[in-house]
């Protein structure tokens, strides 16, 4: 955890940049147990997985994966299922489904008897797809329809289906054609517009589809007006421009999935990218699904992944420019720092950290003050203003900055072994004076209401500190620990929240109370 960082995000960020990274799981072939050869996945209603797989279905219910197998053992390489259950499923030589029974077996049945002689041997099923209690069946040179215990057989060379608004599609050429009345209609329902000729076509919504051409230029197209589009975003179509695109997945939130031989990029509605999935194995351009809890899954070799695309979270790692030592974070209007063991870090775009050339040392802590951002370091404190560091005092070990309210020309600061010091700022010079009768250290300060010094660190309690008028001088002190509401001694971190005194401890978050002058 050493480089992780996680942040909330709005998912909303070039290749060359990786970008904010979405969590992952990955399913080796040790857990799923099976072949090392994925393809088709879906889900049923229950949210339970299935995966076609070189030696069966494997299904995932979430805890543990089981392998489900035909007779001959063969191959399934598609698969989708009904309202019953029914898992339906394509091989090179097999054409039927699984049956579920009592107590969670299944039972094969096979429907390849139920077809003509000449069409055994053409039962090489590409793709499957369940649409209006009818199972569509993609072989080479037929589209097998299995309704109510029968097939139709249609001889025609399709591409792929596409379902869009509850009508299904057969792709062929640059054009689509609708399924209706027991057959796909002989002329074209939607053919693609000579000026987006598309090498890829998928839904976007209900509606409308995304096209993507032969210049890599995405496309929106209504349904119902075929011969008009408009281009989705400007900054897509130069995202996506010199890019070998293998497929685009739009998900269920607006966002666009676009798989590349070297990995899966992620775009928000903007065409901006956000994220990035490197492929370190084969992940296969076919099998990009999103189930219904809005994540996405993607088959590779020997390996299953899922990515926690339904999560307002992602993270940065070292593949961001993160390096050493994570201490601190700081922000001040667009600008956002990160406080490592060697110098600072700051976002130069939603996607790269840099490091600061002029700060080299260990960056404790960073603290707005009276619309400045400071900063403790090992060698003293700093005043940042975008990406300029300016060292406004020397001091050893700087570990902690406190506001004066009302005073915006003084700030405490705590050091680790020479106790308090008080800045004060004269013209445009900053001078140091040392704060009398306190030599703890302190890693953790904020002034309350009442101009009172709260004071913490890692190895001991809490203080309270009353400092004189001059505030050289701490007057009186007040120790809280367990006696007075904390949970433990230790591990007691100081925060201002709505004007409240608040330790973030070792069971929780404590509030100071003024009335009853404990923590709860």
């Amino acid at each position: 955890m050493r480089y992780l960082i996680i942040t909330c995000l709005l998912l909303s960020g070039c290749f060359a940049g990786r970008g904010q990274q979405l969590f992952t799981q990955h399913y080796p072939i040790e857990v799923y147990q099976g072949a090392s050869q994925n393809w088709a996945i879906r889900q049923d209603k229950n949210g339970v997985l299935y995966v076609a797989n070189t030696e069966g279905v494997l299904r995932y219910d979430g805890n543990k994966w089981d392998l489900i197998s035909l007779p001959n053992k063969a191959s399934i390489s598609s698969l989708d299922i009904d309202s019953t259950g029914n898992i339906y499923i394509g091989s090179d030589s097999e054409i039927g489904y699984f049956q579920r029974r009592l107590g969670g077996k299944y039972k094969y049945i096979s429907l390849l008897a139920k077809l003509p002689d000449s069409c055994k041997y053409d039962s090489n099923i590409g793709l499957v797809r369940v649409f209006n209690k009818q199972v569509f069946l993609l072989g080479k040179d037929h589209v097998y329809i299995y309704t109510q215990d029968h097939f139709k057989i249609l001889r025609t060379h399709c591409k792929g289906f596409l379902l869009n608004k509850n009508t299904l599609y057969a792709q062929r050429g640059d054009a689509l054609y609708k399924y209706k009345n027991g057959d796909f209609e002989t002329t074209p329902y939607f053919k693609t517009p000579a000026e987006m000729k598309y090498k890829w076509i998928t839904d976007y919504r209900p509606g409308f589809f995304l096209i993507l051409d032969g210049k890599n230029q995405a496309w929106i197209v209504d349904e119902k007006h075929p011969d008009r589009g408009h281009i989705l975003s400007e900054e897509l179509n130069r995202n996506l421009k010199n890019l070998k695109i293998e497929t685009v997945t739009c998900l269920d939130n607006g966002n666009i999935a676009v798989h590349i031989g070297e990995g899966i990029l992620f775009f928000n509605k903007e065409g901006k990218q956000y994220s990035h999935i490197a492929n370190d194995k084969l992940i296969r351009w076919g099998s990009l699904f999103e189930d219904k809890q809005h994540n996405l899954w993607a088959n590779a070799d020997s390996d299953i992944l899922q990515i926690i695309t339904s999560s307002p979270l992602s993270y940065y790692d070292d593949k961001n420019g993160l390096q050493g030592f994570i201490l601190s974070f700081g922000r001040k209007d667009n600008h956002h720092y990160i406080g490592t063991d060697n110098g600072i870090l700051y976002m130069q775009d939603r996607n790269t950290f840099i490091r600061l050339p002029e700060t080299k040392g260990t960056i404790w802590s960073f603290q707005q003050i009276h619309n400045k951002l400071y900063v403790a370091e090992d060698s003293g404190v700093l005043e940042l203003d975008g990406k300029k560091a300016t060292k406004i005092i020397d001091q050893d070990l700087v570990f902690s900055l406190c506001e004066i309210k009302n005073q915006p020309d003084k700030i405490i600061i705590s050091t680790g072994w020479e106790g308090l010091w008080l800045l004060h700022k004269k013209s445009k010079t900053w001078t140091k004076t040392k704060i009398k009768g306190f030599t703890e250290e302190v890693r953790f300060m904020q002034e309350d209401e009442e101009g009172n010094i709260w004071a913490s660190q890692h190895n001991n309690s809490i203080w309270k500190l009353k400092l004189n008028e001059r505030m050289d001088s701490v007057i009186s002190q007040t120790i809280y620990d367990t006696t007075k509401g904390l949970p433990a001694n230790t591990n007691n971190r100081l925060l201002l929240l709505n004007g409240k005194i608040v330790a973030t401890t070792v069971d929780g978050i404590y509030s100071y109370n003024h009335g009853s002058n404990r923590f709860e």
